[in-house]
Parts: C-alpha cells; sequence; structure tokens
C-alpha cells in the first residue's frame, strides 16, 4: 500500500467519487459483450442446407465426424472428438485424487490402489 492510500480511501468513502456507482446501479448494465464469429457460427449451424431432409450444416458435421470415427483413418481421434462432445473431457488423472498416476506404478502399487477404491466403495453403499 502506498503512502497516502489510506487517506485517499478515507476521503472517497466520506465524499464518495464521481465514477463510483450509485447504489442499485449495474457496474456493467450491458451486460457480457458477446463474442461475434462465436455468434456467426451458432447462426450458421442452424442453418438448413438440404430442404428435402431438413438438414442443419450441424447435423452435417456430425455425420462427417462420426463417418471418419467409422472410415478407418483417423479413428481414435474422431471417436475421442465424439466422446468429449457428448459424455464431456475426462478429468486428466492428477485430478482423481489417487496421489499417483496409475501409469507410473507398479503392479503391487496399482493391486493395493484397485482394492483400496473398492472398499471405499462399498462403505459409501451400505
Amino acid at each position: 500500500m502506498r503512502l497516502g492510500d489510506d487517506r485517499r480511501a478515507e476521503v472517497l468513502r466520506r465524499e464518495g467519487a464521481p465514477y463510483r456507482w450509485k447504489k442499485g446501479q449495474s457496474g456493467n448494465p450491458g451486460g457480457r459483450r458477446r463474442n461475434r464469429i462465436t455468434e456467426a457460427i451458432r447462426e450458421q449451424l442452424t442453418v438448413v442446407i438440404d430442404k428435402e431432409s431438413g438438414m442443419t450444416v450441424a447435423e452435417a458435421i456430425a455425420n462427417a465426424v462420426i463417418r471418419e470415427a467409422l472410415s478407418g483413418k483417423r479413428q481414435l481421434q474422431a471417436a475421442n472428438e465424439i466422446m468429449d462432445r457428448t459424455e464431456g473431457k475426462p478429468k486428466p488423472l492428477e485430478n482423481l485424487g489417487i496421489g499417483v498416476a496409475p501409469d507410473t506404478m507398479n503392479r503391487e502399487q496399482l493391486a493395493d490402489r484397485i482394492t483400496s477404491i473398492l472398499k471405499q466403495a462399498a462403505q459409501r453403499r451400505s
């Protein structure tokens, strides 16, 4: 804190400041600014590209990703994308609360950890 900050703060509390919001007035009346690119993309995703079937751009993209997952070229990447979008991205191992990443454990440590997890699950059920 700089010298005089306490005094300045006291003056502002006592006299108010011209830039302060009045009671009940929003500090951001327009709300958060929207991202124009995101808005444009979302709008384009709803455009119908096949009038006969009623397929939208979003549905066409979903079909293309699914075809890619089944094609054999980049199956794993496309399948991961589908799972991330539908099930949510998996938590990193360090966020699972197991202390040590399973891929760094030896067989005995891994077996002990699995046993511990199963015991905890059984206790929660009872």
